[in-house]
């Protein structure tokens, strides 16, 4: 009698609808979203909210393990407070698994793209530049390699090519990053280019990401432990001071 209406209940509405993303004809019958990352992205974090919620379930079935019973079947005092403390401790640890997978996502999207292939696409154009039109006109084509990352927060700072066992290379007009891990070399298909790329303002984002992720985790952690604290409070010691109170009274 309680089920209808309940957070429960809407919760295993949005589970059993999310098993429709997992069918693939229906989500490769929207070709036109597959191209929009955005909303691919977006729809995946829904896709992931909507499992937690199928995974809260999982959380009832504390009340069928050992212990966690009554042996009597009357309706007292400790079984209604049992009965309460259960479902409001069940609910806000579901909220809690919710909220983290909801928000987790959020996180990497000032790393997008995950995966940048221009960088290996570009590499390999100068390779096929040097192959077919000579170091001539490599660099030429090495100048519009250089161009198209000036607005980016990556970009490459050296390049390096063989000619007949010789090597040569060519500094671009952006900085070398200062600490050797965030410079990562990207080659052509057939090694005989290959660039540096300065990747230090991207992982600085990254880092800075993860910082807050923390923070982030730490203070939905704390929250949450408020509430379940006041909700123990509220649902067992009130009424158990109450009790006593009265038996005081009585005494």
């Amino acid at each position: 009698r309680t089920y209808l209406g309940s957070f429960f209940f809407y919760m295993d509405i949005l589970g059993a609808g999310s098993l429709l993303l997992d069918l693939s004809y229906v989500v490769s019958s929207g070709t036109s979203m597959s191209n929009n990352a955005v909303v691919m992205r977006a729809a995946r974090i829904a896709k992931l909210g909507a499992r937690a919620g199928r995974f809260t379930k999982l959380v009832k079935l504390l009340r069928f393990l050992p212990g966690m019973t009554d042996q009597n079947t009357d309706q007292g005092t400790a079984k209604v407070i049992s009965a309460r403390l259960i479902l409001a401790l069940s609910t806000r640890v579901s909220c809690l698994i919710i909220v983290m997978v909801m928000l987790l996502p959020l996180f990497d999207m000032p790393t997008y793209p995950e995966n940048d292939y221009s960088m290996k696409a570009w590499l390999n154009s100068l390779d096929l530049t040097l192959t077919n039109l000579g170091p001539t006109s490599l660099d030429y084509r090495i100048d519009d390699f250089d161009d198209f990352y000036s607005s980016k927060d990556y970009h490459p700072v050296e390049v390096h090519w063989q000619v007949n066992g010789t090597g040569y290379y060519k500094r671009l007009s952006h900085k070398k990053p200062r600490r050797g891990a965030n410079e990562i070399e990207i080659s052509a298909d057939s090694g005989t280019v290959y660039a540096y790329f300065n990747f230090g303002a991207k992982n600085r984002i990254t880092s800075a990401c993860n910082m807050i992720l923390i923070l982030v985790i730490i203070t939905m952690m704390m929250g949450f432990s408020l509430l379940l604290s006041n909700s123990v409070s509220t649902i067992v010691m009130r009424p158990l001071e109450g009790l006593l109170a009265g038996v005081r009274g009585m005494a």
